[in-house]
């Protein structure tokens, strides 16, 4: 982590990516944005220990792409958020 060489303590670490997933989610939640910045943006969320958020990008993700080939692993990540 790019961060951790800088040495920031693991806290700070975390508001460093909940900033880029609120800067990401600007994007993310226009209508005509594309598939993969929800993905993107569901990656960040559960980095951030956002687990609800992230459940809802990755199921809107599907939905805008449901011939995604990454598909099997959305899925499996979304059932270890249930």
């Amino acid at each position: 982590e790019p961060h951790a060489r800088r040495g920031l303590p693991p806290a700070a670490q975390g508001r460093r990516r909940g900033a880029r997933a609120s800067r990401l989610c600007r994007g993310g939640g226009q209508p005509d944005a594309p598939a993969e910045s929800w993905r993107a943006l569901a990656d960040l969320q559960l980095k951030a220990g956002d687990r609800a958020d992230a459940r809802t990008s990755y199921e809107t993700y599907l939905t805008r792409a449901p011939e995604a080939q990454d598909r099997w692993l959305v899925e499996s990540t979304l059932k270890t958020l249930e």
